[in-house]
């Protein structure tokens, strides 16, 4: 008997396909079933969603390799719910007991940001989504990201707030982390620092005062870095230095202290220390901004030469920043920094005197521009509200100069 071969191909790629469509619809009706509703929360504590992870580095051929429990794990959509629990269990341990109990919602849903396409317009589309969780939960913040646990074992956590954001700060992008994929005590402590930091707008709802609650944890950290455990080293404490560096700046600016700003300085120099541009450019810029922040806001509080000096240095971190986050690469990030350039412009053109401050402000009229063909009213209205604010403030004070 004669076989045909070609006959025999086209129904081998048929039962081939059908099998594939058939494990991709068990998947999506496992994933629809168990995030098709989410649960409201109560109010009555501060409330954090978090997202199941994005693991970019798993797939049908990982599953495979697996054997049957990552195939069972893969058709589920479970292949990172590990990382999530991980994450979980790190924000129950570090915030129960400052915070009072916090209500920690695990979203059987995933938010991720496509890889094709318009970047700036797939992070639109993501963030909505994330909105319109926070509005339906009633939650005061989302943690969602991705991980990459066969290629480099670390995880990446973008921050979504419910809540407005500090001037010169969004906490939608403040900043995606990256920690490793297995928690220990340090990789804890640091991400709970980070969450407290975004969380501060939100704190007065408490009935302590934000920076009561954000002192001692910063002041915990701080003896962690002082002897920090041997698993703590390299990438992971660079991470936990940034973590304590953004709740020092976080608390210099809510409490008016000049002193936890100082301290964040020096922690955001020392992780820039640590760290290369060339093998960790999201690490350095994100410090590089976050720096140029703090040095922004020392600036405003010291006068004379001191305060000048700072606003000079902080318009040359955010500058370096810029280096990395392109608009072309990183459009949100890009935005976020020429808005903060442009304040800390407009802060040290009004200082100087004559046709150099007036050149200053100009350059903070070019920056604030430009973060507004990002950060447009129909996509980012909270962003552009602010954007535009400060936008129209040193257009006056340009006004007033050139007379």
């Amino acid at each position: 008997m004669e076989i045909d071969i070609v006959s025999w191909i086209t129904q081998l790629v048929a039962i081939i396909a059908f099998l594939a469509l058939l494990a991709l619809a068990i998947r999506w009706g496992f994933r629809w079933w168990r995030g098709r509703k989410l649960s409201k929360c109560s109010g009555e504590k501060i409330a954090i969603l978090v997202a199941e992870i994005v693991d970019v580095s798993s797939g049908p051929l990982a599953a495979l390799a697996q054997g049957k429990e990552g195939i069972i794990k893969y058709l589920t959509g479970q292949e990172m719910n590990n990382a999530t629990q991980e994450i979980d269990n790190a924000l129950h341990n570090e915030l129960d007991a400052i915070l009072g109990g916090v209500e920690i919602h695990m979203v059987r849903r995933r938010l991720s940001v496509k890889k094709f396409g318009d970047r700036a317009k797939n992070w639109v589309a993501a963030i909505n989504k994330g909105r319109q969780w926070l509005e339906e939960t009633n939650a005061d913040l989302l943690i969602w990201g991705e991980a990459s646990t066969a290629d480099t074992g670390k995880i990446r956590l973008n921050y979504l707030g419910s809540h407005g954001s500090p001037e010169g700060r969004f906490t939608e992008f403040d900043t995606g982390e990256t920690f490793d994929a297995s928690f220990g005590e340090g990789m804890s402590v640091a991400l709970a620092a980070q969450v407290l930091a975004q969380l501060s707008p939100v704190l007065e709802r408490l009935t302590i005062e934000p920076a009561k609650i954000l002192i001692p944890f910063a002041e915990k950290i701080e003896t962690l870095l002082n002897n920090p455990p041997i698993s703590l080293a390299g990438e992971a404490l660079s991470q936990s230095q940034s973590a304590y560096a953004n709740l020092a700046s976080e608390i210099g600016e809510q409490a008016q202290d000049s002193i936890w700003l100082q301290k964040s300085l020096v922690a955001y120099n020392l992780v820039l220390e640590g760290i290369q541009k060339e093998s960790n450019p999201s690490l350095w810029a994100m410090t590089q901004n976050n720096l140029g922040n703090a040095l922004q806001q020392l600036g405003k509080r010291l006068e004379g030469h001191e305060g000048i000096d700072k606003l000079k240095a902080a318009v040359v971190a955010n500058e370096s920043a810029l280096e990395v986050c392109t608009r072309e690469a990183l459009p949100l990030d890009w935005a976020m920094t020429q808005n903060n350039l442009g304040t800390a412009l407009a802060a040290l053109g009004a200082r100087l005197e004559g046709q150099e401050g007036i050149e200053h402000l100009e350059t903070a009229v070019a920056a604030f521009e430009a973060a507004l063909e990002v950060y447009t009213k129909d996509s980012f209205p909270r962003q552009h509200a602010n954007v535009l604010d400060n936008l129209k403030i040193v257009k006056t004070v340009l006004e007033e100069r050139q007379l």
